[in-house]
Parts: structure tokens; sequence; C-alpha cells
């Protein structure tokens, strides 16, 4: 809660400042063409808030994506950027806490889920990749990043995707290894692209993938890897790829997390000192305030679980019976 509160008392949001529903919204190509550089004197102040949000966003899944997109900008900051930067600071404005549970279970498996957004960015059309690696329902690690090259297809892009959330699990694995635990490892994705190049042997009539991605064809041609599929609309990994369209969206994705939004600031929390005014930087452009009217969060509200798939959204899908998960996800090996 601290870094979230530096970083609404930095951009000087008062009480008459209403938060908003989503961290970001999708950026178009028409935006990005009038978009102007920002001031130079606002520069470092722009850097050291989107640090901080990128710190900050470490500890929350449901800031990732959108601290990433505000990244972006760190070399050459623009008036979009800090628009980008004030929108996730008042989400957080509504919603200070995440706070992750952990109860008692067994688990013998370290579960990856796999997301891709391709050509996501329309500046660069470079793709964005999510993974939420668990397990049982503990997640163990989170993330979001711009793939380091640009994609010629969807497949292509989602089968980046699933190659490094694949090498993140199997870097679990030897982590548990190295305490004397052997779990194995189980991959979802929801692209049957990236599923037919993955199980398959060598790169068949493609061209342009990068050789050094083919190891996974070996783990999974030798069951090192167990790949399955998933709905596109029950991946978790959406939440990491995208900017969600709505509040009860987020809400389903944040339950399924195991987390939830609570008020208020945990006692350990360290206290936030408080600056006088003249002390603060001047982060409102010419424009005027940044102050917009948007619908206020009700942290009290019930999360909304959507039946969006023929099975229980409210669980991961790697958490039903052996034989309900053979019924409805395919084992793309078998």
């Amino acid at each position: 809660p601290r870094q979230a509160e530096k970083l609404i008392e930095e951009l000087q949001f008062d009480e008459g400042v209403n938060s908003c529903v989503t961290p970001g919204v999708k950026v178009g190509l028409s935006q990005i063409d009038e978009d102007k550089p920002l001031n130079a004197e606002r520069h470092t102040l722009f850097r050291a808030l989107a640090a901080r949000a990128n710190y900050l966003a470490a500890d929350r899944p449901d800031c990732q994506f959108a601290a990433k997109e505000v990244c972006r900008w760190m070399s050459a900051p623009t008036e979009l950027a800090m628009s980008a930067l004030k929108r996730l600071a008042r989400y957080l404005l509504g919603r200070p806490r995440l706070v992750f549970t952990y109860p008692f279970q067994a688990a013998g498996c370290v579960d990856a889920y796999s997301d891709t957004d391709w050509a996501g960015y329309p500046k660069t059309r470079k793709s964005t990749s999510g993974a939420v690696i668990l397990l049982g329902s503990h997640i163990l690690k989170t993330y979001a990043s711009t793939q380091p090259t640009i994609s010629l297809s969807s497949g292509e892009a989602e089968f980046y995707g699933v190659v490094r959330a694949t090498g993140a699990a199997l870097g679990q694995r030897s982590l548990f290894r190295d305490f004397g635990i052997d779990v194995g490892v189980r991959v979802w994705t929801d692209s049957s692209a990236s599923i037919g190049i993955s199980t398959r042997q060598g790169l068949g009539k493609l061209r342009h993938i990068d050789t050094h991605t083919l190891w996974i064809q070996e783990r999974v041609r030798t069951r090192d890897v167990e790949l399955r599929e998933v709905r596109g609309e029950c991946n978790p990994a959406d939440l990491l790829t995208k900017h969600l369209p709505s509040r009860e969206k987020l809400d389903q994705l944040i339950a399924l997390y195991g987390c939830d939004f609570r008020g208020g600031r945990a006692a350990s929390a360290p206290l936030l000192r408080k600056r006088k005014a003249e002390e603060l930087p001047d982060v409102h452009n010419k424009q005027g305030s940044v102050v917009h009217v948007l619908e206020n969060v009700d942290l009290r509200r019930q999360v909304l679980i959507q039946e969006a798939c023929v099975h229980d959204v409210s669980r991961w899908p790697h958490l039903h019976s052996d034989q309900d998960m053979e019924k409805m996800f395919q084992n793309l090996r078998d």
C-alpha cells in the first residue's frame, strides 16, 4: 500500500479524483500519431513514477500489463504515457490492497498458463507474452513482457509465449528439486497453432521461427512436459496480456488467482511520510486538472463469477479431477 500511496501522492491526487474500474485502456494508432513529447522538465518525474509502478506491479498481477505498457515510454516520455500512468494511479486509488491467500493443499505438479497478444502495440507491432505459474492453487510467479522479435503470425507469437512459459515452469521444478521435491510440469495454452508446432518434429513448412526454441518439441515428445489446451475465454493468463474490458472480468480472474481486494492497509505496512504541498512536483499540464469523472469502485462489491465456459470458471482447469480433466481438456501429446 505504501508504494501505491506514494504514487498517488506524487501525482497530487486529492479527494476530488475518482477512481477507475480498470488499470488501463488500449491506445489506437491515431492516438499515438497525435501524441506529443512530454516537457523535458517532467521526464525525470515520469521515469521515477513509472519505475515505482513497475516495482509495485511485481506483487499486483492486475497491474502488471498496465505498468509494462507505461514503461514502453521510459526512453522518450509523452503526454499519452503520462495519461496512462495517471489512469493506473486512479485505479490504485480505488483498490490499494490486493491480498494473496495460500490455504493448505496437496499438489504434485507445476502448472503454467500461457497467453499472447499478437502485435498488440500499434507502433512497433511487437507482441506481449504473459504467464502464471502455480503449484496447485498457489501462485508462484506471474509476468507480462514484450517479445523481443516481431512475430509474423499469431501462431508464431503464441509459440514463443509457450516456450517461455515452459522454461519458467521448468525453472520452478528445478528449484523444488533443490529441496528434494519432485513435481511434474504441465503447460496450458489456448492456441492450436502453437500446439501444432510444439507436438511435431522439426519446423515442417515454417521458415521464420528460431530453431533454438524447438527444444520444447523434445520435452513434449518424451513426456517431460505435459501440454494441454484451455479455452481462450477461460485462460487466466488473459489478465497479463491485455487491458480487460470490464470490472466483472477483472474480478473473475482475480478470484481465480486466490486474491481479493481490500481497503485500508496492513498493520505491518510502513507508513507514508506526508510531504508538504510545496515539496511535490507539478504534474499538471497546461490544459488543467487531471481529474476525470469515472465510476467509483465499490470495494464491498461481491466478486462476480461469469459462466463463460462449460466448466466451473471459479476453479483452475488443472484442479478438476483426473477423470473430468481428461474429458474437458485434451492432452495434446496423446
